[in-house]
């Protein structure tokens, strides 16, 4: 061994993210799924991942299923038990209509700007959007709140 030559090398490893589904959505996620993270200490920016473990077992005290990540495309600096936000790519479609989930009445149900309700068939959806399948066109204008 000479003067300046490593000895060790520590946490040469991938850095996992640990990440807890909720039980109605853990059907839809499998090992090599994408994953979108936007970590608190980079507000600015988002990191690529994948889904490199789902397990099986029910986490009774998160109330929820734990599955693991790795970078793909990793931040310079991460600190264990930095919180992040991220996003499982459970399925994409080119050219979908989209709503914001917030303008659904009754669960398939939108008001246009004309006071009409109209009954629309959903697709995908989420806390944030919903997939239009049928029923609204691109150039329909929805309100948040009818009249009546």
């Amino acid at each position: 061994m000479r003067r300046g030559e490593a000895i060790a090398q520590l946490g040469g490893g991938p850095t996992l993210i640990r990440l807890f589904v909720a039980e109605e959505d853990i059907n839809r996620v499998a090992k090599g799924q994408n994953v979108l993270i936007s970590l608190n200490t980079y507000p600015d920016e988002t990191f690529e991942a994948k889904v490199s473990q789902v397990f099986p077992a029910f986490d009774a005290q998160e109330q929820s299923f734990l599955i693991e990540a790795e970078f793909i495309s990793r931040p310079e600096r991460v600190m264990a038990g930095t919180q992040l936000q991220a996003n499982i790519i459970v399925g994409q479609k080119a050219q979908a209509l989209v709503i914001p989930t917030e303008y659904l009445l009754d669960g398939n149900q939108v008001a246009l700007a004309n006071q009409e309700l109209r009954t629309i068939e959903v697709g995908l959806s989420n806390d944030r959007w919903t997939e239009v399948l049928a029923g609204l066109e691109a150039t329909d204008e929805l309100i948040l709140k009818p009249a009546n």
